[in-house]
């Protein structure tokens, strides 16, 4: 049964992590000092404590979901129009940040291209935008199954990430990802958490070979315990898909509490913020609200709105579950 504290867990962990990292985009790993990554620095243009695109589509998400008990591809779309354009869902009143393949989907969308063809599908169009925008759909399959997801929840977060990202290795990577975190969520420790979503991600696409066959670009999550020993220089760190998830898993791995790994996924450098969103979305699941440091949480910009929108979307789960 989900309740609202795990909802925060995993939105406030993704929020925070995001909001870490921002000031550090873009930089090459060499250099990032612990001392810094530890603390809320302001970016170039931002204060300390804001958050990009990677919460907003989140929020976005979740907004759209409790109003209209459930999901809406063309009320998402619209939602995610109204954060590009009018800066809805943001921390400053204006969108930053926002991906090349994302932006390019809305643009189709726009031009009246309809909800689910509008992203982009070809090998190219593997940015991780629409990973960053799955926890909601982990959060509500959650509170309908449990780990338990089934055929038609795949469709769904399937469908979700064709919004933007069209292509068969992001569905499978959301897929993988949405797994991941519903094992955290059941309570399995990190390792049994993804090698076990792995194994349930490939029982469904068994029959599907060119879904498992994109699935083995995690093939590595099948034995953990060896991925984890990899070297920092193994790992790439940049916005293509299947470099985020696994650089967030990997933190997962290495580390035992949320700090220690949002910390070790924003000293990667590269797509810092993205990458620091996906770790503390998944071990915000894993450790849970307590263990987000306080002191980031006072720094963070509209925490009081990011958790009216979670008790919102709390609220509202019940008639979008039933």
């Amino acid at each position: 049964m989900l309740v609202n504290l795990q909802i925060k867990e995993v939105i406030l962990g993704l929020a925070l992590a995001d909001a870490l990292g921002l000031p550090f985009e873009s930089q090459p790993r060499k250099g990032l000092r612990v001392d810094l990554v530890r603390k809320m620095l302001p970016s170039k243009d931002h204060p300390a404590g804001t958050w990009s695109a990677n919460t907003s589509m989140t929020l976005a998400t979740m907004d759209s979901m409790a109003r209209m008990d459930g999901v809406d591809f063309d009320d998402l779309m619209h939602s995610f129009l109204h954060w590009m354009n009018d800066g809805l869902f943001t921390p400053t009143g204006h969108a930053f940040g926002i991906g090349r393949n994302t932006e390019a989907a809305l643009k189709r969308y726009h031009r009246n291209i309809p909800a689910l063809q509008a992203g982009g599908n070809n090998e190219m169009d593997n940015g991780n935008g629409a990973l960053l925008r799955m926890a909601p759909l982990a959060l509500y399959i959650y509170a309908r199954h449990g780990t338990d997801f089934t055929k038609n929840d795949v469709s769904l977060v399937h469908n979700v990430c064709a919004l933007t990202h069209r292509h068969i290795r992001s569905k499978v990577s959301c897929m993988l990802y949405v797994a991941i975190i519903l094992n955290l969520m059941a309570g399995l420790d990190s390792e049994h958490a993804v090698s076990e979503a792995m194994k349930h991600c490939r029982s469904f696409y068994l029959d599907l070979s060119r879904y498992s066959s994109e699935l083995w670009n995690f093939s590595p999550f099948f034995q953990t315990t060896i991925f984890a020993q990899r070297t920092s220089d193994e790992i790439a760190s940049t916005g293509y898909v299947v470099d985020t998830l696994r650089a967030a898993v990997w933190c997962l791995l290495n580390t035992t509490d949320y700090e220690e790994c949002v910390e070790h996924a924003i000293r990667l450098g590269g797509d810092a913020s993205s990458i620091g969103a996906v770790a503390g979305t998944l071990s915000g699941a894993r450790y849970g609200l307590d263990r987000l440091p306080e002191s980031w949480l006072k720094t963070l910009q509209r925490r009081s709105y990011i958790e009216e929108v979670c008790d919102s979307f709390g609220r509202n789960l019940t008639r979008m579950v039933f």
